[in-house]
Formats: structure tokens, C-alpha cells, sequence
């Protein structure tokens, strides 16, 4: 994949993932003050996941991807937790069950994609 190529894709990955989880925050919100904050943890956290595991997944096993995959998405999930209640004052605990749902939402939906591409 030529680098341009690759920023491509890490741009549709990005707005794939910022859209899906805006839908979500709109359905279990409805109110506009999450979304901030889920683009923002997004821009921070998906290149450089995108990034890891890719060069992570081109060089080892597919066991190690697959466990290379799940810490990375378990930093994502404690860092937009973390995100949120700090710019949102939302408690721990709604702002950890928010990101998780999000971010599982956009995960299963990438799943689905490559599967069906």
C-alpha cells in the first residue's frame, strides 16, 4: 500500500469510527455535549491504534495481532473514559460503560465491513 493510500484509508477508518460513535452517543444521550469529546478521543486514539496494529499485524502471528488488537482497544476504551469524565464531569462509571459501548459499536461494525469487503 503506497503512503498515500495508507493516510487514505486511515482517514476513512477515522470518520467510519467518529460517525458510528456519534450516532451511538446520539441514541444514548440525545443531547449534543458528548460529541466533542468522542472527536476529539477519536483523533487521539485511532490513527495511532490504526498505526500499531498495523505494523503490529504485518510483522508477528495472528494470536499476537489478535492480542496486540485487544490492548490496544482496551487503551482506547480507558482513554475516552477517561476523556469524557474529565471534560463532561460524568462520573467514572458512565463515562467507562459510555466509551465501551461506543467503541464496541465501531469495533463490531469494522469487523463486519471487512468482512463483508
Amino acid at each position: 500500500m503506497t503512503d498515500g493510500r495508507f493516510l487514505l484509508h486511515l482517514a476513512t477508518v477515522l470518520l467510519e469510527t467518529v460517525v458510528i460513535e456519534a450516532a451511538v452517543l446520539l441514541l444514548i444521550r440525545r443531547d449534543g455535549k458528548w460529541l466533542f469529546p468522542c472527536l476529539l478521543g477519536n483523533l487521539l486514539t485511532n490513527p495511532l491504534l490504526n498505526l500499531v496494529y498495523g505494523w503490529v499485524f504485518f510483522r508477528t502471528s495472528p494470536v499476537l495481532s489478535a492480542v496486540c488488537l485487544l490492548i490496544l482497544e482496551i487503551c482506547a476504551v480507558l482513554y475516552e473514559a477517561f476523556l469524557y469524565d474529565g471534560l463532561l464531569l460524568c462520573g467514572r462509571k458512565d463515562a467507562l460503560c459510555v466509551s465501551l459501548l461506543c467503541n464496541a459499536a465501531s469495533f463490531g461494525t469494522g469487523l463486519l465491513i471487512d468482512l463483508l469487503s
